[in-house]
Order: structure tokens, then sequence, then C-alpha cells
């Protein structure tokens, strides 16, 4: 997962994932800069009955500057296969 901000000034201080269409608990998102204004993270979600999951990102920024808090959050959808 990548995550561009458009200013160096802002930094990622939490994030994670639920599922919009059932409850599957909350995944903690660990997201490590890469450089100015890139972050990545590496994310497993658990299995699903559903062939197509729609998960809720929720990611708290900082603003280094004016020390203000944001929250945002993203909603997509993951498509799965069972095998």
């Amino acid at each position: 997962m990548s995550l561009a901000l458009n200013s160096s000034d802002i930094e990622v201080q939490s994030a994670w994932l639920e599922g919009t269409q059932m409850y599957m608990g909350t995944i903690p998102v660990f997201f490590t800069q890469q450089q100015t204004g890139l972050w990545s993270a590496e994310v497993m979600v658990g299995a699903c009955s559903e062939p197509v999951m729609e998960w809720r990102l929720t990611v708290k920024l900082a603003d280094l500057t004016s020390e203000a808090e944001y929250v945002r959050n993203v909603t997509f959808s993951l498509y799965t296969t069972q095998e």
C-alpha cells in the first residue's frame, strides 16, 4: 500500500483498516516513509466469505509546522477468490 502526501511537513501518525460490509476487526497499518512525501506499508487482511470485500483505510496525519492533526478515510474494494 502506498500513500503520497503533498507536503514534507505532514507525517503519518497511525493508520488502520476496517471492513465496511462485515466486522473483521481493526487491522493496524504501519506506514514507513520511503522518501519525502512517499509512504508505504505491507498489509495482510483476513479471509472473507464475500467475493468482494470493501475496506476503509483510516489514516491519522500530523502537520509538523502547525501541530494540527487530521484524520482521512479512504474506502476501496478488495477482490478475493476462494481456491
